[in-house]
């Protein structure tokens, strides 16, 4: 099974225990005297965190067993993975900072004394930069077997 598969099969598990959650809790609390057993959906529900568990598990060791070429580097999809959400933290603070500069010189405190165009060639250069480490992600994850 190729990971990007075994991914959308744990997010299909996980949407099931949301749902078992959700008719649990229906089921358990109720004013009438006829009450269902719940019993056979907390199993149910067991079972399926069991699959979930095995499932994060294959997950996580195949991402840590697969490495993609970024650039020159080769770090593991693991290692990729959080670089990209680094990279990502990065770029929303230089957007914040953008839009703080913004506010600031609106509310008419002072003059703007930073070079935004340095600041934006950095926001672009993480969008680039983001969009090729998707990219590599993403093909690794449609072509990566796991056992």
């Amino acid at each position: 099974m190729l990971l990007a598969e075994l991914i959308k099969e744990k997010d299909y598990i996980e949407r099931s225990i949301y749902n078992l959650q959700d008719r649990i809790v229906d089921l358990s609390v109720g004013r009438d005297e006829e009450q269902e057993d719940i019993s056979g959906y907390l199993d149910q529900l067991n079972e399926l965190y069991k699959k979930h568990q095995k499932f994060s598990i294959s997950i996580e060791r195949a991402k840590h067993n697969a490495v993609i070429k970024v650039n020159d580097a080769r770090p593991s999809l693991a290692d990729a993975i959080a670089i990209k959400e680094s990279m990502e933290h990065k770029l929303q603070m230089f957007k914040d900072m953008m839009l703080g500069f913004t506010r600031r010189q609106r509310e008419g405190i002072g003059e703007l004394r930073i070079d935004t165009d340095v600041l934006y060639n950095n926001i672009e250069n993480l969008r680039l930069d983001i969009k090729t480490i998707s990219g590599e992600i993403d093909y690794a994850l449609w072509n990566v077997e796991v056992s």
